[in-house]
């Protein structure tokens, strides 16, 4: 989570995005790594379903292991 941060942060500073992208991350920061697998995989569903085809797979790319 904390890499969503990060990207979220290069692009719009100060903006709601990067509070919602910091709340997740400090949400998250105690959670097993599985926990925040399920997380970012039900994150990829939810944009899947509203439209956001490209951007689940942009975020599943920010998240994968090097990304």
């Amino acid at each position: 989570m904390e890499s969503i941060a990060c990207h979220v942060a290069a692009y719009a500073p100060g903006a709601k995005t990067v509070a919602v992208a910091q709340l997740l991350r400090d949400l998250t920061v105690e959670l097993k790594p599985d926990a925040k697998q399920f997380i970012a995989d039900r994150l990829c569903t939810v944009l899947i379903e509203f439209g956001g085809t490209e951007e689940a797979e942009k975020l599943r790319a920010i998240l994968r292991p090097g990304g």
